[in-house]
């Protein structure tokens, strides 16, 4: 059995955060409500650096390759939802 984290903080930012996925270097990926509209963020659990990935506003992420460098993700677009794969910056 594991010992018990004793450096837990909370993540600061957005209004509403959800559809974490844990990536293999232990940062974070979440979905980020500003204004009404999703980004992804990339978040280290150890600093708490923030960092934007998608410019644009995205619906949800569906996957995480296992090397954590691709992201499989919906975005809106003019009268449709696109998916799109992207890299990690």
């Amino acid at each position: 059995m594991s010992a018990p984290c004793t450096h837990a903080r909370p993540l600061a930012g957005a209004t509403s955060e959800d559809s974490p996925w844990f990536l293999p270097n232990g940062d974070l990926l979440v979905r980020s409500t500003e204004g009404g509209q999703n980004f992804l963020y990339r978040i280290s659990p150890d600093t708490g650096e923030r960092r934007k990935i998608t410019p644009e506003p995205v619906l949800d992420v569906y996957s995480v390759s296992p090397d954590g460098r691709w992201f499989l993700y919906t975005q809106i677009e003019e009268n449709s939802d696109l998916m799109l794969v992207d890299h990690f910056h």
